[in-house]
């Protein structure tokens, strides 16, 4: 679909959205998620990214379907990469974790609805078992909104530099 689509009417339908969603719960939108992960607009010779765009009007835009976590010292926070959680099983989102925490990675796990297993939802029974994962201290994983962590991100960027 964005392949009939140009960077200006990216950028109006983003601008209307914004506009649309403070106007009905009262804050703008900061974070961006790009549908299907798909980050550009045309077709052949035609195509543009919209990263830029992204990148200008929000603190990040979200991918969808990558190979891995994000690393803090040199990921964009225009693309930031997430990983599926829709049809895994808890064994496989928890192995994610764990080797994002090896790591010392930001994970994010994306996902469409929630409900009985499919391949394009979250299981509401394995989304329950990553939550309590999650919250338990003892697991050493800190649960919060994209752009929470990478507001703490760049502090911790602009400490070093």
């Amino acid at each position: 679909m964005l392949e009939s689509y140009d960077l200006d009417r990216m950028r109006a339908e983003i601008l209307q959205a914004n506009d649309e969603l403070e106007e009905l719960v009262g804050s703008r939108p900061v974070s961006f998620a790009y549908p299907c992960g798909q980050t550009f607009v045309g077709r052949g010779r035609e195509t543009q990214s919209y990263v830029p765009l992204v990148a200008e009007m929000f603190q990040t835009g979200r991918r969808w379907l990558d190979e891995t976590s994000n690393a803090p010292d040199h990921f964009d926070t225009a693309q930031v990469m997430s990983m599926r959680m829709d049809g895994e099983d808890f064994s496989r989102v928890r192995r994610m974790i764990e080797r994002a925490k090896r790591n010392e990675n930001w994970l994010v796990l994306a996902g469409h609805s929630v409900g009985e297993s499919t391949q394009w939802g979250t299981n509401l029974a394995m989304l329950r078992e990553l939550l309590a994962y999650a919250t338990d201290p003892a697991n050493g994983v800190w649960v919060a909104p994209v752009s929470e962590v990478a507001t703490f991100i760049a502090r911790e960027r602009a400490a070093r530099e």
